[in-house]
């Protein structure tokens, strides 16, 4: 009886803890999505390193800021090796807060 019991709570529990797609194209179009910003997150990331790169060679950065550059360069790609993480782990919601820290990482980088 403890069984069947545990089993109904569990049935009518279970539902409300996920969300599932009611078609595959949902999942599709999510995993698309996903993808194109992590694409677009790694050639942000580039873009700022190369920002960066050109103002030393101009001589626009000088000892204490290339220091500032270089520890938000190190940030910034930290950021970046975790949302490549959460995105082959398919976990949104490292996902989301990787996204936010990467973006956060590259705006100091082309702030600093």
């Amino acid at each position: 009886m403890t069984r069947k019991r545990l089993a109904l709570i569990l049935a009518f529990a279970l539902p409300g803890c996920t969300t599932i797609p009611t078609a595959p194209v949902e999942v599709s179009d999510q995993t698309v999505l996903d993808e194109q910003v992590m694409l677009a997150a790694e050639a942000a990331y580039a873009a700022a390193g190369l920002a960066v790169d050109s103002a030393i060679d101009a001589g626009l950065v000088h000892s204490e800021r290339a220091d500032r550059l270089a520890a938000a360069d190190r940030a910034a790609y930290a950021a970046l090796v975790k949302l490549r993480a959460a995105y082959r782990a398919g976990n949104a919601p490292s996902y989301q807060a990787a996204l936010v820290e990467v973006q956060a990482a590259i705006s100091s980088m082309i702030g600093g």
